[in-house]
Order: C-alpha cells, then sequence, then structure tokens
C-alpha cells in the first residue's frame, strides 16, 4: 500500500479527501480506494455522489485555496502548462497567481516579533496592517524603520516548511497509489 506514511499524516489525508469530496471529486476518492483506508464516515462517501454544477476548473481552484500553500503552489504551476491543460482549467488555476487571500496581521505580528526577538515597536515607526501582496508562501509588509527608511517585510505563511513537507509526502504517497491502482492503463496504453 501506497500509504506509508497514512497513520502519521491521517488527519491531513482526511482534510484532503473531505476537500475534495465536498468539491464534486469524491469519486475519484472513491475509485482509488481511500475512504476504505482512512476509514471515513460513510456520510462523506454518500456526498461524493452528489451532483456539481460549477465548472471542474472552478472546483479545482477552490480545492487547492482550502488545502493551502503547497496545493495553491501546484495550483499555479499548472496554470502555465496550456500544452497539457484544457482551457477551461487553465484560466481558474491562473487566478491562483493573482489572488492569494492573506493571513491575519496578527499573525504576522507575531511571528515578525518571535524573529526578531523584540516588539514591533521598537524596529518599525510604521508597518501596514494590509500586505501590499500575498502569496501562495508568504506575504509583503511596508513599513517604516525608526531610521526613516521605508521597506518591505517578508514574511512566511505560519509553520509553511512543515505544512509543505507533509503535504510533498502526501502527494508522493498518492502518486504511487494512483499509479499502483492503474498500472492497467499503463498497460493496455503500451499494448495499442
Amino acid at each position: 500500500m501506497a500509504l506509508s506514511r497514512g497513520l502519521k499524516h491521517a488527519n491531513r489525508y482526511r482534510k484532503i479527501v473531505a476537500t475534495l469530496t465536498r468539491h464534486g471529486f469524491g469519486y475519484i476518492i472513491q475509485e482509488v480506494g481511500l475512504f476504505h483506508v482512512l476509514s471515513l464516515p460513510k456520510r462523506l462517501a454518500a456526498d461524493s455522489n452528489k451532483k456539481e454544477t460549477r465548472s471542474v476548473g472552478t472546483r479545482i481552484r477552490h480545492v487547492v485555496e482550502e488545502l493551502g500553500p503547497t496545493f495553491i503552489k501546484l495550483g499555479q504551476m499548472i496554470s502555465t502548462r496550456k500544452d497539457i491543460f484544457p482551457p477551461s482549467i487553465i484560466q481558474e488555476l491562473e487566478k491562483l497567481q493573482d489572488d492569494v487571500p492573506p493571513f491575519p496581521f496578527e499573525k504576522a505580528k507575531k511571528m515578525i516579533e518571535e524573529d526578531m526577538d523584540t516588539s514591533i515597536d521598537e524596529v518599525f515607526s510604521e508597518i501596514s496592517e494590509k500586505p501590499l501582496a500575498a502569496a501562495s508562501i508568504g506575504q509583503v509588509h511596508w513599513a517604516r524603520l525608526k531610521t526613516g527608511e521605508e521597506v518591505a517585510v517578508k514574511i512566511s505563511r505560519p509553520h509553511i516548511k512543515e505544512i509543505v513537507e507533509k503535504d510533498i509526502e502526501i502527494l508522493r504517497d498518492l502518486a504511487r497509489l494512483l499509479h499502483q491502482r492503474f498500472t492497467w492503463l499503463s498497460f493496455t496504453a503500451s499494448r495499442m
């Protein structure tokens, strides 16, 4: 079974499965067999059969936005592959290039203070609460140092390293599981 770290990351797997199911991709989860492996509630499996009216591209974009930085970055990369994916999906995923929601300033402030080991007021005379830009792995705030210099303060998203490492492990596991589950596809394709 490809889910070697499945128990280690069971909560994250459940979040991924629930998000995919909520956005109309539960049939994939059923086909791969993850409902059984993760011992998910029957209600979630039943939800996987609901009819979805939104476009596939819109649903994919909502999934990656909900699942966070690693998946947003993956969606951004996919949005550049017009040679592989249909225009309807590309158009939705291109929205991830600009429309990534910021995280709250209180978290940013706390992270800055922890990183500098001092109060924000000791270093900056002003700092914008609203970021100049927000991306999948961080955001940038305008600030003025006590010396009068204007600076850009870049802050990584909270716990980004751990999140990305965990998600990459999960994506590798899922890729192996899909490969094992659908080896007949590569066998069939090679015989045509």
